[in-house]
């Protein structure tokens, strides 16, 4: 998703290049060659400004996205020992197919205190939530993992919003509204001249 700054700046270029075109288009001073060189230059100047805004924010969010994921998910501590039990941990949850197993084992997590078997229980369910043929109950066990750790719910809520498919389709249409269509005139298809066409002579000859 595009920080409201980037968004406004966006607008803005979209706004000036939209205003700049239909001048261009409706000056009765340029032949319809000089509005496409006109309209070409205008194109080239604005769109490296617009891919590279839309970069700079693509980028944000996948970082973003990633410190949330290490939050959520990831370990606190990189000690070798924590990192060896995170792992463990991880891959006792892999094996589990149902929410009634893995909530199961939450529980017993929760009750002894192993927040790094809980931690990689949230991240398991949280994976099988986003299944779309997944059962509601991963997204129960999620709930109730954040309803014990209430700091994890922001940070839970702004990663769905970044990655969830409707989160997608809102960047989808944000990307539409904040962006430069390549104008006609560029098409290659579409190539005016101020030249006259030659005409040939046809010599009718009679005898």
């Amino acid at each position: 998703m595009l920080d409201s700054r980037t968004r406004e700046r966006l607008e803005a270029k979209v706004r000036d290049f939209n205003t700049q075109l239909a001048e261009i288009r409706d000056n009765p001073q340029l032949s319809e060659l000089g509005k496409r060189e006109q309209i070409r230059e205008l194109y080239d100047q604005a769109q490296p400004v617009v891919e590279q805004l839309r970069a700079e924010a693509a980028k944000t969010t996948q970082t973003t996205v990633a410190d949330l994921e290490r939050r959520l998910f990831g370990l606190a501590d990189n000690d070798p020992t924590a990192v060896i039990s995170y792992r463990d941990a991880a891959d006792r949850v892999a094996a589990i197919k149902s929410p009634a197993e893995l909530g199961e084992l939450m529980e017993r997590a929760h009750r002894s205190g192993d927040a790094t078997l809980l931690r990689a229980g949230f991240h398991h369910a949280f994976r099988k939530s986003r299944d779309p043929l997944g059962s509601d109950d991963w997204d129960a066990l999620v709930g109730e993992y954040v309803e014990h750790n209430p700091t994890a719910g922001d940070d839970l809520a702004q990663l769905q919003h970044l990655t969830s498919p409707r989160g997608k389709t809102a960047q989808f249409a944000e990307m539409l509204a904040t962006s430069i269509a390549r104008p006609k005139e560029l098409d290659d298809r579409h190539q005016p001249s101020d030249q006259v066409p030659e005409t040939h002579q046809v010599e009718h000859l009679t005898r």
